[in-house]
C-alpha cells in the first residue's frame, strides 16, 4: 500500500516443514536428548554417591579393623585415632558427592532463568551465522531452554529478498549443529526506513 514495504516473513524452525498463506514457515526438528534429562541425571548421581558413601563405609571398616588389630591386638578400641576413619570418609564422600551436584543445581537455575545453556557456544554460534553467504546483518537473538534436552532460539535475520530461503536453510543448519531443535528465525530485508540498526548504513524492519 503506498509503496510501503510488505511485512517480512516469520520462519519457526521445528522439523517437518509446512507454509502457511500469510507467509510463514514451520520447520520441526527432533530435540536434541544428548544432554539428557535432569531427573535421570539426579537419580544417576544420587545412585553414585550411595556407591561411593558405601564404598567409603568399608574402607573406613577396614582401616579401623587393621589399625586396632596390629597396633592394639584387638579388632576395637575406645579412644583409638583409626577410629576417625569413619566420619572422615563419609565426611570426604559427601564433599565429593556435594560437589558432582553443583553443575546440575547450576544449570537448573539457567533453565528457570532463561539463561543460555553452557552446551551453546554463543560467539561460535554467532561467527558461523555471520559467515553464511549473503548475511547482512541480525538482532534479537536469543538462545535459551525449557528442560535441559529441549534448546530454543530466536532471531532476526537480514539478507536480500531473493537469498532469503538459502540463508535460512544455512542457519538452521547451523543451529542443529549446536543442539539447537528448535528455532524461530524471522527473515528481514535491509531497508533504508526501518528502525533497528545491525550494521552501519543497514537497517532492517
Amino acid at each position: 500500500h503506498g509503496g510501503q514495504a510488505s511485512a517480512p516473513a516469520e520462519v519457526h524452525a521445528h522439523g517437518h516443514a509446512h507454509v502457511h498463506g500469510h507467509g510463514t514457515a514451520t520447520v520441526d526438528e527432533l530435540p536434541n536428548s544428548g544432554v539428557g534429562n535432569v531427573n535421570v541425571r539426579a537419580a544417576f548421581i544420587h545412585v553414585l554417591g550411595d556407591c561411593a558413601q558405601s564404598v567409603g563405609v568399608i574402607a573406613a571398616a577396614g582401616v579401623i579393623w587393621a589399625g586396632n588389630h596390629f597396633t592394639y591386638g584387638t579388632p576395637t578400641k575406645h579412644g583409638s585415632l583409626y577410629n576417625i576413619a569413619d566420619p572422615v570418609a563419609s565426611l570426604l564422600f559427601g564433599i565429593i558427592t556435594l560437589f558432582t551436584t553443583v553443575s546440575l543445581v547450576r544449570g537448573i537455575l539457567r533453565v528457570l532463568m532463561h539463561s543460555t545453556p553452557e552446551t551453546v557456544d554463543m560467539p561460535q554460534l554467532k561467527a558461523q551465522l555471520r559467515a553464511i553467504p549473503h548475511f547482512r546483518g541480525m538482532h534479537h537473538l536469543h538462545v535459551w531452554s525449557l528442560t535441559f534436552d529441549n534448546i530454543f532460539l530466536s532471531a532476526h535475520i537480514i539478507a536480500e529478498q531473493s537469498h532469503h530461503a538459502d540463508v535460512l536453510t544455512a542457519a538452521e543448519h547451523i543451529c542443529n549443529s549446536h543442539g539447537i531443535g528448535h528455532t524461530t528465525i524471522q527473515m528481514d530485508s535491509p531497508l533504508n526506513d526501518c528502525t533497528v540498526t545491525t550494521r552501519p548504513g543497514i537497517r532492517c524492519q
